[in-house]
């Protein structure tokens, strides 16, 4: 049976935290109950297509399992299948702005991909990741609506590249975009792939026992994950930035006599 997301508990100390800070910053207020409204909703749909399937259950039901009305769940996702996604309908919006924002002395490939880390990191960071892989990984219809929402957030992107650079650079502004969100979708893989294998992402220290349970919750210590992204991100970035040349530090095999040369310093 669903229950609330919301217990007795965090409502009380929600409200009182948002008498405290609204009677300063009412936009503010306002902004965060509704982050705080969308998230209960995204959550909500999760934990019921985790549970039933998508088939199984309906947007009433969702909005009932979040305690708001059917009309404040579509005010906030057009579909169930947007709210077990969770995406902001501004995201593509949010994220060109941010790369329009970065200082106008910073090179666009610098700040694409401080801006791209930042965003994948954040995926990383929500306590939810697990859950909403594995809901995605199990429903076709899902994972090809997140490809979607993936190519408007690239396009946006890519446009707020060409806007950025000057107008004769602009084949480069968009080549260097792609190039990032490519090596970044590719890097995501590798870290995803490490976490299901146990091979290739592990820092010092990590524990690793076979990717998300089937609850979807987190396998490994709950910061290892958005830290190897960061990390897997910068290599990817800096391979990126040096042209993809080999690194120093790894042997080069020559094809035609199978030997190793052990690089020199």
């Amino acid at each position: 049976m669903a229950t609330s997301t919301k217990s007795t508990s965090t409502r009380a100390s929600m409200r009182a935290s948002s008498t405290a800070d609204g009677a300063c910053d009412p936009d503010g207020l306002r902004a965060r109950k509704k982050r705080e409204t969308r998230r209960a909703i995204h959550e909500a749909a999760l934990r019921l297509v985790a549970d039933r399937g998508l088939d199984g259950v309906t947007a009433e039901e969702i909005a009932s399992a979040a305690t708001v009305s059917a009309r404040t769940f579509f005010n906030y996702y057009g579909t169930k299948d947007a709210a077990v996604l969770g995406l902001p309908p501004d995201l593509p919006e949010t994220l060109g702005a941010a790369l329009l924002a970065r200082p106008g002395s910073e090179d666009l490939f610098t700040a694409l991909t401080t801006v791209v880390c930042s965003w994948f990191v954040a995926i990383e960071e929500d306590p939810l990741r697990d859950l909403r892989r594995l809901v995605v990984g199990r429903d076709p219809r899902l994972g090809a609506a997140l490809m979607g929402a993936n190519r408007e957030i690239e396009t946006a992107l890519v446009e707020a590249a060409a806007r950025r650079a000057d107008p004769v650079e602009d084949l480069r502004a968009r080549v260097t975009a792609a190039a990032v969100l490519a090596s970044a979708r590719a890097t995501y893989l590798h870290v995803q792939h490490g976490q299901q294998t146990g091979l290739g992402t592990q820092g010092e220290g990590d524990e690793y026992d076979g990717g998300p349970r089937e609850d979807g919750t987190a396998a490994t210590t709950p910061d290892t994950h958005p830290r190897r992204v960061a990390e897997a991100l910068r290599e990817a970035f800096t391979l990126i930035g040096d042209g993809l040349a080999p690194r120093p530090d790894v042997s080069a095999t020559d094809p035609e006599t199978g030997t190793t040369d052990a690089p020199t310093a």
